[in-house]
This record gives C-alpha cells, structure tokens and sequence, in this order.
C-alpha cells in the first residue's frame, strides 16, 4: 500500500508538468506523462542516493516515510513540475516529442536489463540509466537525421510472435518451473497451499511478461525492439547452460553468502559475455541467428514443462509436515507459582554482545540478577541438530550422522519428565525441529493451521531466487536470499514466527502476559530469530525490508528489549522472582571453518549467550562467570528447575566450576561435511580449539 502511495505522489506532479506541457503545445500524446514520471521518478532517486540509499530501491529507502516527509518533499517537487515543462519546450521547441519518445525508449531498455542484472532497480541504477538514457535521447534528437521508425498498430502481430518465444522462455523458467521446482523439491517445508503459490507464479509471470510485450510494443523503434529480443534470448539460453553445466553445487542460503574465486568469476562472466555479444551483433544482421536463438527459447520453455510436469505428477501430496505447527497459543500465558523460561536468540554470538555492552553498558542493567556464563559452548553449529539437543539433551555421535534429531528424540525423556511435574509445555519454534513425540507433549502444536501466500512478497523472493540460480557467479549476490525467508513466505497469524521477531513483540505489547490460574506451572521455550542474518530489525523495534540499515547489533539489542518487556511484565504481575530464565542462543556466530581445512585450526571461535536466572536471585549487577559451560548443562538445569532427577543428563551449570578443566565438543555437520572440534580452556581463545576431524564428501 505504501509502495502505491508513493507512485500516486510522484504522478500527482507528473500530471501537473504533462497538463502545463500539453497546454502550452496543444498536443496530447501518451509520451509526455511517461516522460515527465521518469523524471520526477529520477529527482527523487538522485535526493535518496545523495542521502546515503544508493543501493536501495525508491521504495526501499522511503520504508519508515511519515506525512510530514511527503510535504518536506512537495514543495520542491512542485517548482519542478512547474518549470520543467517551460525549459523543455524553450529548448527543444518542436523536437520536444521526439525527445520524449527517445528518452522513453531508451529508459525502458536500461530498466529492463538493470532489473535483469541486478533483481531490481535501486537508486544509483536509476539515476544513472536515467542520466544514460537523456544523452543519448540528446545525441538523437541533434545528430539522427533519419526518420525513427516505431511499430505501428498493423505490425502488432508480426513483432509480438517475434518477441513471443522469449517471453514464454522467460515465464516458464524464471517465473513458473523454478520457483514450483523448488516449492515441489521442498514440499514439507513449504506451508501454505501449493495451489495458491502456482497461481501466484502462473499470473504474475504473465502479468510481467505481458507489460513488458506490450510497452515494448508501444515504446521501442523496431530497432530497439530486436536488441531487446536478443538481449533477453541470450540471457535465458545462457541461464539455461549456467543452471545446467556451470553452477556446481550452491549452498543453502542460511544468512551467509556464498563465496567464488576471482578466477572462477573471471571466465564465467566472460562465457556469458563472449555467448551473449555473439547473440547480439551476429544476430542482428543473420536473420538466422535470431531464429536459432527463438527456437532455443522454445525448446527450453517445452522441456521445462515436461519437466514440471513430471514433477506435479510424481509429487506426495500426502504429507502433512508443511501443514502442521507449532502456534502462538499460550505463548503469553504463564502461572503464578512456578515458570521456567528459555528464550533462544538465534545465532547469538557472546563476543557480539559483549561488543553491544561496550558500546552501552546500560544495555545490561535489566539483567542485574543473571548471571553471564561468557566461556560457554554450543553442541552443533547449526539450527538444526541444535534445536532437538537442546530439548534432549542427548550428546552427538558421529555413527548416527545426519539422522541425529530423530536420534536425539528417541533417546530422551527430559519433555517427559518435565510434563510428569504437572508443567504445561508450550514450545514456540518450527515444528520441523520437533519429534511427534514431542509436538503431542505441548499445549501449542497445530495440525490444522490455516495459511495464505502474500501475492507481491512471494512473486518477488521466487523470482529472485530463480534469478539466483541462472545468474554467472559475480552477479548472484545481487540475487542472495535468506533461504528462510522462502520458507516463511506463508504467513499465519496463529503460527509462531523463528524468522521475524516483531510478530511477537506486537502480541507482548498489544496483549501483554496474563496469568492463567489453571496452570499450576508452565514451561516455555521461545526460538526467536535474535542476531540471525540477513538483519531486519532496528532498535527501535521497526522492519527494515532492504536489510542494509539494521545491523548484527541493532538486531541483537532488538531481540534483548522484546525479552526485557517480558521480563518487565513478569515483575509487574509478581510471577519474576520465582521464576528460571534463561537467555541463550542455540549457537554462536556459523562457519568459523573458512580458509585452511588442513591446519587443524578453524578461523575464529564460536560462542553463544549463557545468561540465567535461578529463583529468588537478586543483583545489584550482572555477575559474569567464566566456568567452561556447555548446552549439555541446558537440560540438567531445567529437570532441577521444574523439580526432575536430571542427574543422568549430566550437571547443571551452577555446578561448573571457574577452575574446572574439561573438554568441550562443537559440531559442524552439514550436507557434505562434517568437522568435529574439541575447546580445552577458554572459549574465546582460538588457541583452545583445534579440529579432532573432518570429514568431506566432496
């Protein structure tokens, strides 16, 4: 809504300068109001780019606009839309239209491929195809003496079956088989409905491939118009070879971009441009050539249906996973005698937030009576295996691999006994990191949730992650996404959010804790997103959609202040000094292995947050520990907080002294390796760890 508000600000004074333009020529040619759109588009960019929003899109970097920012803005925008017209038609007299329709043209075809280049159009690419577009607009109308030739309403037909095949080829790969290969490779993952996710990507991608056919139509000279065919032909023939022969392996998009040589970026971007300038130049003279590349178009688009068929057909509909979990209900319910508190923030890394309290040591005043466990570590590196230890606290061996959650599940009581000691249990995080066993303990889970697709937000991440795959490797961190951000696409009200923390803020503020005399006790587990990258969130509890103004540290000290309102509201309804709390992270900060897999070495160290509370403690200031925790002490101390033998799961972390020496397990299994660490000290010395063994498969 906002994004439309603003394109209705901008074409209010469109609309002044084209009425004054055609007033004073008596002309009412369409060119005029693109025209001068372009250019009030293009005063804005180039203010947002001065200001420090180059790389964001116009409305990107009007994400937190207020009313009085529109009229900050309006009243220069008015002078503008005012003279503008008049310096126009001094200067160029007749040739005024011909400018107009030159500049447009040229606009377009910039827009087109900087959107393909670079997944959409921020403000210094604007402004600069803008600046691109009037020169050469200028050096057309003074120095092409030949007479333009457009296409005229009779040749509609002939230039649409010209352009037709690629912009099939583009619908189908980039809009209709990727995004459905993807939602049908990764079906339990994906929760709302299949069908309305295909016809978001089915309508949406004619709607652009139709805009571009018909403005193409109405803008381009001829031509224009066969650059552009054969622009975008050598791009779909080449993203059809890159996603074939010379992608390798991609990684998961987890937060962390994927990283290619210099050299491997070198020749492929050079295959692309030797392939694509061969297209281009041969092409438009050989007739043939573009006739090649128009049957290639079509080939590409015909086998990717049957493809996507194939896929529709063989796919098990039958699983209900993506349809299940883990809701909000008693997520703000708590007892009046006795609560124990987790709060997860993913990816919390110690030596984050020990740089946030230096930067404000006032950052920690609400957790005087905590104590902060700095020399801790984590079982796993990743979310996970991490999320089912915590809950089980069932150690890795390295004969189980990959099926450690299951594992994990099958080899635990701890929820068990936690729900023997009359604890109503509510865990709020994916429910794809809970057993069966485990979702059936909770007040919370959901088998029959209901969700629904947000048609732009999901058009534009699927194209943007097709993009991704068909790319040459030096422009895919143009197109890098967080692969969670896929998966949250779907978006319910009653279902708990690990990738946006601001849903849950809202309800603490809105509705805030109560306390439910039923309950006899309660244990809750919250799995927030904390310090995970991409960052969204800035202190002051706003989304920040581009992700390039929030920070690790304005993220973390978000995540922080939703848990210090909670803590706020517990001591308001007298149910805080009971009550174990514990702050934590289920890792630290990932791919600490980077460079050198034979040094016996990882890169940096890896530390998460360790902050508890035991009833009844009181502080006048954080007290900080250095004993060599661990997350094996996680379960110990929440079976002795709920009144459970948990002596069998190991110690508590009370029971970890300062001087102890221990060795200490951390665990990176991924799809193709798994290295195994031992820590012997202090944590946060890289000299305390070395690599025990490292497995790869590739």
């Amino acid at each position: 809504m906002q994004n439309f508000t603003i394109v209705l600000y901008i074409l209010s004074f469109t609309l002044v300068s084209s009425f004054l333009f055609m007033g004073i020529t008596k002309d009412r040619r369409k060119e005029v109001i693109l025209f001068f759109f372009f250019c009030d588009f293009f005063v804005l960019s180039a203010v947002k780019a001065v200001l420090g929003s180059t790389e964001s899109t116009l409305f990107e970097s009007f994400w937190d606009i207020q009313f009085r920012t529109y009229v900050n803005y309006g009243m220069p925008l008015l002078l503008i839309a005012i003279i503008m017209p008049l310096i126009i038609r001094f200067l160029f007299k007749e040739k005024s239209f011909k400018l107009f329709m030159s500049a447009n043209a040229f606009m377009f075809i910039e827009l087109i491929l900087i959107w393909i280049v670079t997944g959409k159009i921020s403000n210094g690419g604007y402004c600069i195809a803008f600046i691109v577009s009037a020169v050469l607009a200028l050096l057309d109308v003074y120095f092409n003496k030949k007479e333009i030739q457009y296409i005229n309403k009779d040749e509609y037909k002939k230039y649409t079956m010209e352009m037709l095949p690629v912009i099939v080829a583009w619908m189908v790969t980039v809009g209709i088989y990727l995004p459905t290969e993807l939602y049908l490779a990764n079906y339990s993952q994906f929760s709302g409905p299949f069908w309305m996710f295909f016809a978001i990507m089915l309508l949406g991608s004619v709607f652009i491939g139709s805009v571009i056919l018909l403005v193409s139509l109405l803008l381009l000279p001829k031509a224009l118009f066969k650059v552009l065919q054969l622009l975008l032909a050598g791009g779909i023939c080449m993203g059809y070879i890159q996603i074939m022969f010379l992608n390798g392996e991609l990684k998961a998009l987890d937060g962390v971009d994927q990283i290619w040589s210099i050299g491997t970026k070198v020749v492929n971007i050079a295959i692309w441009l030797v392939a694509i300038a061969m297209i281009l130049f041969i092409g438009y003279k050989k007739e043939i050539v573009a006739k090649v590349c128009k049957f290639a178009c079509l080939y590409i688009a015909a086998i990717q249906i049957v493809t996507l068929g194939v896929l529709l057909v063989s796919t098990d509909y039958g699983s209900v996973e993506a349809r299940e979990a883990m809701s909000t209900e008693g997520s703000l319910e708590l007892s009046q005698d006795s609560n124990v508190l987790v709060f997860v923030l993913d990816c919390f890394e110690s030596s984050w937030f020990e740089d946030i309290v230096e930067e404000d040591a006032s950052i920690i005043e609400p957790l005087a009576d905590f104590t902060y466990y700095r020399n801790g570590t984590s079982q796993f590196a990743h979310t996970d295996n991490a999320i089912p230890y915590m809950l089980t606290g069932v150690t890795w061996k390295e004969e189980i691999a990959g099926n450690y959650p299951s594992y994990a599940y099958e080899h635990s009581d701890a929820l068990n006994r936690i729900a023997e000691k009359g604890y109503d249990i509510g865990i709020y995080t994916g429910a794809t990191y809970l057993a069966d066993s485990a979702k059936t303990l909770t007040t919370n889970y959901s088998n029959d949730s209901s969700w629904t697709y947000e048609p732009v937000e999901t058009l534009k991440l699927m194209l943007k992650s097709s993009m991704y795959k068909m790319v040459p490797f030096a422009l895919k961190l143009e197109f890098s996404y967080y692969s969670g951000d896929v998966f949250t696409l779907a978006k319910s009200d009653t279902v708990w959010n690990i990738d946006n923390d601001i849903p849950f803020y809202n309800r603490l503020m809105r509705q805030g804790i109560t306390v439910n005399e039923e309950l006899s006790s309660t244990f809750r587990f919250y799995h927030m997103r904390g310090p995970h990258a991409p960052f969204y969130l800035s202190e002051d509890m706003k989304y920040e959609p581009t992700g390039r103004e929030a920070t690790v540290s304005s993220q973390g000290r978000g995540s922080l202040r939703i848990v210090y309102e909670y803590l706020e509201q517990m001591k308001e309804l007298g149910i805080y000094d009971d009550a174990t709390i514990i702050i934590t992270a289920d890792h630290g900060q990932g791919y600490i292995l980077d460079s050198d897999k034979t040094s016996g070495k990882p890169d940096r160290t890896s530390r998460p947050i360790f902050i508890v509370k035991k009833p009844n403690e009181q502080g006048e200031a954080m007290r900080i520990s250095n004993a060599p925790v661990s997350q094996a002490e996680l379960i110990p101390t929440i079976l002795e907080a709920v009144g459970a033998d948990g002596s069998d799961y190991g110690r508590t972390f009370e029971d970890i002294s300062e001087d102890e020496q221990r060795e200490r397990m951390y665990v990176d299994v991924y799809s193709y390796f798994t290295v195994q660490y031992t820590i012997h000290g202090d944590a946060a010395d890289l000299d305390n760890w070395d690599i025990k063994k490292a497995v790869y498969q590739k």
